[in-house]
Formats: structure tokens, sequence, C-alpha cells
């Protein structure tokens, strides 16, 4: 490698600035030594319905092994972006991303935080 030039990947012709990036970057071809699919992106987040209401003899000790756990509702929305958290006080400490507000003051140093 001459002084200046770059270090590039022999699998993909990827290039960069230093042999610790490239060896990261050819970790990701992990033995098959192919480029990897792109990553799909991210489902789009669609509220869910809400339940049904309840049916005669459908209370009691429902919940049992084969019956699937479905996650905590995330009923709390940002009215700034639309995120949703399941409780008030995740929601309240996400506002503060859309702020220069800081509350919260180290002791020591008298640094603010979100």
């Amino acid at each position: 490698k001459a002084k200046g030039a770059p270090f590039v990947c022999g699998l993909c012709a990827k290039e960069f600035k230093n042999g610790y990036n490239l060896r990261r970057h050819q970790a990701t071809h992990a033995g098959g030594g192919a480029k990897r699919p792109p990553k799909a992106p991210p489902p789009t987040m669609l509220p869910l319905p809400p339940d049904p209401p309840p049916t005669e003899g459908s209370q009691g000790g429902g919940g049992g092994a084969g019956s699937p756990r479905r996650p905590p509702r995330k009923s709390h929305a940002c009215d700034t972006c639309g995120k949703a958290f399941r409780d008030v006080y995740h929601l309240k400490r996400h506002r503060l991303s859309h702020t220069d507000e800081r509350p919260f003051q180290c002791p020591v140093c008298q640094q603010r935080f979100k």
C-alpha cells in the first residue's frame, strides 16, 4: 500500500480510509465472499385494532401455555413525531429529544442533561 492510497476491499472494491475500517467491513462478507443483499427497511408502525368485547365464558384464568403473549399496548403517542410509548414516563422522557430543555444537572460538575 502506497502512502495516501485508500484501503480497498478485495471482494466488493469498496474503499476505506484505514485498515481497521476495512477489516471491520470485510467481516460483513462473513464466509461467502458474495456481497450481502441490502437490509430491508423496517416495517411501518400501524396502530393495533381495538380488542373485541369479552364474550360469555371468556373471562377467567386464560393465558395458558398455548396462548400467545401480546406485547404491552403502546397507547401514549408523541404529538411531534407520532412515536408511541407504553407509559407516560417514557413519553415524557422522549419529548425532551424535541427540545433544548436539559432538566437534569450533575451535582459534581454542574453540567445539565436531557
